[in-house]
């Protein structure tokens, strides 16, 4: 009962890295792949398509383990792990303390239902963030984050909306491991957001989410592990 259909997908991944590039410290990284259908069309992207999962150009200076990265790259500073095109940049300070910073266009993927997110792209018109970091010498590292993504949340629309695919947080990350036998890690993040109330449901935890893990070497062959993670999931999903 079903339609005939011959599929022969041919998939192509590339990837790019650089150095070098007419100056010391100057290199350009890539990585993306393509789609086409040999025969009949799929039902996926059509005959033919693809994705740039990463591509940027990245300038690594001499001193303060410095860097700057433009295009589309990768994230992944204390609150999130984002997706972004735009500028990044990073440097180390005096005193033990670090500096990163990064702005631009969140990265939009193709979506099952648009209509059903109409106000997706509208609402997510940008994102930037920054983090601040500590690290102290046989003892670990601390860092405070903050990320937006968007600019227009759904009670600011000329429609108010009650699907808000905006965010806006505040992040603690730390890292001790005095030692190799020692580590404890995780992070904490909060909703700064104002979102429209539900008189109808209760108001939601500000608290976005816990998650820490502890590790302990008693031996070289013996370890222990516990981990401990709490998510409010209506600080990051629109419409829980």
């Amino acid at each position: 009962g079903f339609e005939p259909g011959t599929y022969a997908p041919l998939t192509q991944y590339l990837g790019i890295d650089a150095t070098g590039l007419g100056k010391d410290g100057l290199s350009m990284h890539l990585f993306g792949w393509g789609k086409t259908d040999m025969a009949d069309s799929t039902n996926l992207i059509g005959l033919s398509g693809g994705e740039l999962t990463y591509g940027y150009l990245q300038y690594r200076f001499a001193e303060a383990n410095a860097e700057i990265k433009a295009g589309r790259f990768t994230i992944n500073q204390g609150v999130g792990v984002e997706q972004v095109d735009g500028v990044s940049a990073r440097a180390d300070l005096r005193g033990g303390f670090t500096i990163s910073a990064f702005g631009g266009k969140p990265v939009l993927y193709k979506r099952g239902e648009i209509a059903a997110q109409k106000d997706y792209e509208y609402q997510r018109d940008v994102i930037f963030g920054g983090r601040l970091g500590l690290r102290v010498p046989k003892v670990g590292e601390f860092g405070l984050s903050l990320l937006q993504d968007g600019s227009k949340a759904a009670k600011d629309l000329p429609v108010p909306s009650t699907v808000d695919y905006t965010r806006k947080q505040a992040g603690l990350d730390i890292r001790i491991s005095p030692n190799s036998t020692f580590d404890f890690y995780g992070r904490t993040i909060y909703d700064l957001a104002s979102h429209l109330d539900n008189p109808s449901q209760p108001k939601p935890s500000k608290l976005a989410e816990n998650d820490y893990t502890l590790a302990v070497k008693v031996s070289p062959t013996l370890a222990f592990t516990g981990n401990f993670t709490e998510r409010n999931f209506q600080a990051y999903f629109a419409g829980t």
